[in-house]
C-alpha cells in the first residue's frame, strides 16, 4: 500500500514532464550549458507612435487673398500658416531587452515561429499571417479635349482700353472727326481677382450640371467622371490664388511608457511645441504652445494579475532564488492604456494595448498549439494535443 502511494505520484510526475519536449531559459548572463540548436524569442515592449499631420498654407501663392471675401465669400486668415489637421495613434512592438528567452528542443516534436524582430508568433502551429493584395484593375478613361467644356482661355493680365479723341477740321474749326486710339493696359489686382472669381463660378456651375445630370452630351460615365475631375482640379488651382497653396506634412513622434516597480497610472509627455505661424519650433519660441501626450492605465488586469501569481511559494525562511529555467513558454497579457493627444484647441483619444504593463503568464507544461499576436504578445489561440 505504501509503495502504491509513492509510485503513483511519481508516475504522474514522470508522465507530465516526459510530455514536455523542450526547456525554456530566461536569457540572463552566461548560459549554464552549451547551446544546442535552440531558438531565441522576446516578449514585446510597446512604444506609442503618434503621427501628426500638419497643414501648411503658403500665402505667397495667394496674390488675391485680400479679395477672397469680397468676390468669393471666403474669409482668409493669413496670420495662421500652420495647423494640425490629423493625428494617428498606434502601438508599435519592439523586443523587450529584459525579457529574452531561449528555447531548447529535446526532440523534433516542437516548432516555434518568431517574427523578424524576434517576437513569438506561434508554437506547434502552421499559422501564417496573410497579406492582402490589391487585385482590382483601374478601368481606362477616355481622353477628351476640354476646349468645348471649359471656359475660353482668358488673358488675366491685360485688357483692351479705347481712348476717343476729337479733332477739328477746316479753317472755321466747325467740322469734327472722331479718332479711336486702342491700347493694351495692364489690369490691376482687383480686376484680375474679379475675373478669376467669375471663372471659378462658371466652373462650379458646370460641375453642378454634371452632378445633377443637366449636362447635355453623349459621353459615357467614365468620360464625365474625367471631365468632372478636370474641372475640380482647375477650380482648386484657381482658388489657391485666393486662399494659398496647402501642403500636408506628417511628422512622427514616439512615447516610451514608463515602467517602474510601482505602476505609473498617469504619464504626461511633451511631444513638441507648436506655433501657428512657424509650425514645430523649439522651446525658445515664446509664442509657441506645448503639445502633450497623456497615458492613463485602465488597470483592467488587477484581478488577472493576482490570479496568475497565485499563492507565494514557501521558502522556509530562506530567500527564494530567481528561476531562469522553465518548462513552459512565457507570454504576456497586455494592459489597456488610454492615450490622449492634447492641444489647446482639441483632444484626441485612443485606447491601445501596452505589453510591458501587462501580466506575464505561461503556457501549459505539455504539448499545445498556440498562436500569439506578434504586436502585443497576447495569446490568440490555444489547443491541447
Amino acid at each position: 500500500m505504501n509503495i502504491k502511494r509513492i509510485f503513483v505520484p511519481f508516475l504522474l510526475a514522470f508522465v507530465i514532464f516526459s510530455g514536455c519536449s523542450y526547456s525554456v531559459y530566461q536569457v540572463k548572463g552566461r548560459p549554464s550549458q552549451d547551446l544546442k540548436g535552440g531558438i531565441f524569442y522576446s516578449l514585446p515592449k510597446t512604444r506609442i507612435r503618434v503621427a501628426v499631420t500638419f497643414e501648411y498654407t503658403n500665402f505667397d501663392l495667394a496674390p488675391y487673398a485680400n479679395y477672397a471675401e469680397k468676390y468669393l465669400g471666403i474669409e482668409v486668415d493669413d496670420s495662421r500658416a500652420w495647423s494640425i489637421s490629423d493625428v494617428d495613434i498606434t502601438a508599435v512592438a519592439e523586443p523587450d531587452p529584459d525579457y529574452f528567452y531561449y528555447v531548447e528542443p529535446r526532440n523534433s516534436d516542437i516548432s516555434v515561429q518568431v517574427s523578424q524582430k524576434g517576437l513569438l508568433k506561434s508554437v506547434n502551429s502552421s499559422f501564417t499571417e496573410m497579406g492582402t493584395a490589391d487585385d482590382y484593375q483601374v478601368e481606362p478613361v477616355e481622353k477628351l479635349s476640354l476646349s468645348e467644356l471649359l471656359y475660353s482661355t482668358a488673358n488675366y493680365n491685360l485688357y483692351e482700353h479705347v481712348d476717343t479723341l476729337y479733332t477739328r477740321n477746316g479753317v472755321s474749326g466747325n467740322d469734327e472727326s472722331v479718332v479711336l486710339v486702342r491700347s493694351s493696359v495692364e489690369k490691376n489686382d482687383e480686376q484680375r481677382a474679379e475675373e478669376i472669381a467669375k471663372q471659378i463660378t462658371e466652373i462650379q456651375q458646370k460641375k453642378m450640371e454634371i452632378l445633377y445630370g443637366e449636362y447635355e452630351s453623349s459621353y459615357n460615365e467614365n468620360a464625365l467622371n474625367f471631365v468632372y475631375s478636370s474641372l475640380d482640379r482647375e477650380e482648386k488651382r484657381m482658388l489657391q490664388l485666393f486662399t494659398g497653396s496647402k501642403t500636408n506634412i506628417t511628422k512622427v513622434f514616439y512615447v516610451d511608457p514608463e515602467v517602474s516597480k510601482v505602476v505609473v497610472d498617469d504619464q504626461i509627455v511633451e511631444l513638441f511645441r507648436f506655433s501657428p505661424q512657424k509650425g514645430v519650433v523649439d522651446s525658445t519660441d515664446e509664442e509657441s504652445v506645448p503639445i502633450y501626450c497623456n497615458l492613463r492605465i485602465e488597470n483592467s488586469l488587477r484581478a488577472v494579475s493576482r490570479y496568475a501569481k497565485g499563492k507565494p511559494a514557501k521558502t522556509s525562511g530562506r530567500k527564494a532564488k530567481t528561476k531562469t529555467k522553465f518548462s513552459a513558454f512565457k507570454y504576456r497579457i497586455p494592459e489597456v492604456v488610454r492615450v490622449s493627444f492634447v492641444t489647446p484647441s482639441f483632444t484626441k483619444q485612443k485606447t491601445v494595448k501596452v505589453s510591458q504593463y501587462g501580466t506575464i503568464v505561461e503556457l501549459p507544461a505539455r504539448k499545445v498549439e498556440a498562436v500569439f499576436d506578434s504586436q502585443t504578445g497576447e495569446l490568440q489561440y490555444l489547443r491541447k494535443h
